[in-house]
């Protein structure tokens, strides 16, 4: 009787742990077709922002799904009425632009989070943000927004969506057309591909970064920013968006910023850069960096991608990039 019984007991456990596996397996599938879903609203909703129109092979190669991945996937968003089929054309339903929209919020969120309060380098968020995109509810999405000061973009420039679906519409023009001698503010930087985004920023621009384009050759620009003059190759300034710099803008890259002070220098503060918004200059006013204040550097990380400065007595800690939003007065020796 004990070996029935025991046998019993050994097919209840094998039966509960392929139930489980199974259930999991399901679950998985689900997770795997819903972040494969939003993927693809994503995509066409940035596509749509960008004028471009998508066929089903332009989505497989985003996607890097098959013909036969990619027509199942067609017939998915076909079904829940998130597409639809024009002129061999895929066109956003209102309630695809809707989640389309809701997945763009959140991704753009995230980068902005992990930006300014992980201290994640810009050319690692994108990547992030889009394993977390799919995990967030509406709840936390509204929450973040909220932790972050209500940002209006992220670190790439990107305009970040309403809770209502609306994204401002900003003229902006691609680097490698805009006219010479003629001050710009960057205002996006394409964040794909990513080795392109890497070598842009490594020069030192930055959404808000003013240039001045000096000269123009065949294959590259000579570009005067802040102190120096760069030459950058046109495959590169395909990726970079620029408005007219207004007078604004203009005076307050006239200072030298906080990132250019040498090594144990003091300086006074005059102002923090317009462009840095939400919850990174309410960090900064914080922490003390407000105009007249009086701050020296300190110590510098080994690869000076951060610095210590003291200021109203403190010891605080800045990354280049931060550091290059505030605009200063140099303090004679």
């Amino acid at each position: 009787m004990s070996n029935i019984i025991q046998t019993m007991l050994l097919t209840l456990i094998a039966v509960s742990l392929c139930t489980g596996v199974a259930l999991f397996a399901l679950r998985e599938k689900a997770r795997r077709y819903r972040a494969l879903t939003e993927d693809a609203l994503k995509y066409l909703i940035s596509s749509a922002f960008e004028q471009q129109q998508i066929t089903p092979d332009t989505l497989a190669g985003a996607l890097h799904l098959s013909r036969s991945d990619i027509l199942a996937l067609i017939e998915r968003l076909q079904s829940k009425l998130y597409i639809d089929y024009e002129q061999n054309h895929l066109v956003l339903t209102p309630l695809g632009r809707q989640r389309g929209l809701r997945l763009l919020r959140a991704h753009r969120l995230i980068e902005r989070y992990l930006h300014d309060e992980a201290n994640m380098p810009l050319d690692r968020i994108h990547a992030v943000a889009e394993r977390r995109e799919h995990k967030l509810t509406d709840k936390q999405i509204t929450e973040l927004e909220a932790h972050l000061g209500y940002p209006q973009s992220d670190p790439h420039g990107d305009p970040i969506p309403t809770p209502q679906g609306q994204i401002p519409d900003i003229p902006r023009f691609i680097l490698k057309d805009w006219p010479l001698n003629w001050p710009a503010t960057i205002i996006h930087i394409e964040d794909e591909p990513a080795d392109v985004f890497h070598r842009i920023t490594k020069l030192g621009f930055l959404p808000s970064s003013l240039i001045t384009i000096l000269q123009v050759s065949e294959s590259s620009l000579t570009i005067q920013h802040q102190d120096q003059t760069i030459k950058l190759p046109k495959t590169l300034a395909s990726s970079i968006h620029v408005q007219a710099a207004d007078d604004h803008a203009i005076q307050q890259e006239s200072y030298m910023t906080l990132a250019e002070l040498p090594d144990r220098h003091q300086a006074r503060v005059v102002t923090i850069h317009d462009q840095c918004q939400g919850l990174a200059r309410r960090r900064l006013l914080d922490l003390g960096v407000t105009p007249g204040a009086t701050i020296a550097t300190e110590l510098a990380s080994p690869g000076r991608s951060a610095r210590a400065y003291r200021i109203r007595g403190t010891l605080i800690a800045l990354r280049k990039d931060q550091a290059s939003q505030i605009a200063i007065q140099p303090i004679p020796a």
